[in-house]
C-alpha cells in the first residue's frame, strides 16, 4: 500500500478536529514507521498520514460538478498540444492570465479530469 502523506502545517489536517487520530511518522530503533498521534499533537514538519482522507478519497471520488466548480472558480484554461500530425499530444492547464501551466498532462481518455484532479490534489497539499 503507499500512502499519501502530507507534512505539517500543510495538508489536509485543516479539515478535521484536533482530537482526531492520524499516523505521524517517526523513526524507531533507525526504521521508518507510522504512530498514532492526534492532529493536536503533531509538530512542524512532521510527515503524517489521515486514514479518514483516504477512506473518502477511495470511497467517493469527485463528481464532475466538483471538478467543474474548481475550474471555474480558479479561471482554468485547457490548452492541447498537437504533433505536426495534428495529433493530440498533452494537455496543459492555466490560471487566466498566467501563461505558467500548472500542468502538462498526457492525453488520453479521462484525461482533462485527471489533470484537473492533479492540480485540486496538490493544492489540498499546500493547504
Amino acid at each position: 500500500m503507499i500512502a499519501k502523506t502530507s507534512t505539517y502545517p500543510k495538508g489536509p489536517h485543516r479539515n478535521f478536529p484536533q482530537d482526531t487520530i492520524v499516523q505521524a511518522l517517526t523513526t524507531v530503533a533507525g526504521t521508518l514507521r507510522f504512530r498514532d498521534t492526534t492532529i493536536g499533537e503533531l509538530e512542524d514538519n512532521q510527515e503524517y498520514y489521515v486514514p479518514l482522507v483516504a477512506e473518502s478519497e477511495e470511497g467517493q471520488p469527485r463528481s464532475a460538478e466538483q471538478v467543474l466548480d474548481w475550474m471555474e472558480g480558479n479561471k482554468i484554461e485547457v490548452n492541447y498540444m498537437t504533433s505536426v500530425d495534428g495529433e493530440e499530444e498533452t494537455l496543459e492547464l492555466y490560471r487566466e492570465f498566467d501563461r505558467n501551466p500548472l500542468v502538462k498532462y498526457p492525453f488520453g481518455k479521462g484525461a482533462l479530469k485527471e489533470a484537473v484532479e492533479f492540480c485540486m490534489d496538490k493544492e489540498d497539499q499546500s493547504k
